[in-house]
């Protein structure tokens, strides 16, 4: 019943969320292509799926746009997430604690 080999593979979805401008579209691709791109701010989100070795799980990596009007619509995407990476600007001083806040919010959100 088909080639050896030929049984999709299982993947993890994991949540990739940030304020806008924090990086997040930079991080998935230089995770999916190992280099710098430029990238436009995101409306909506981008999906990659990233290889892994065959033994583990595929990551399919939702890099949802973290402008203040999508930012409720985050938690659509919860449902059946693995992991989340929740990305910070560090130089962007001015708006840490606005991250801290949408972090708090998040985990709040998933957990309760």
């Amino acid at each position: 019943m088909g080639v050896y080999g030929s049984k999709p593979r299982k993947q993890a979805q994991v949540l990739m969320l940030g304020l806008d401008g924090s990086g997040k579209t930079t991080l998935l691709y230089r995770l999916k292509y190992n280099e710098s791109v430029v990238t436009v701010p995101t409306v909506g989100f981008n999906v990659e799926t990233l290889e892994t070795d065959r033994s583990s799980l595929g990551l399919t990596v939702w890099d949802v746009g973290g402008q203040r009007k999508m930012r409720p619509h985050w938690r659509h995407h919860y449902t059946d997430t693995a992991a989340l990476v929740f990305v910070v600007d560090s130089w962007d001083q001015k708006r840490l604690d606005e991250a801290c806040k949408e972090l708090h919010r998040v985990i709040r959100d998933i957990l309760f």
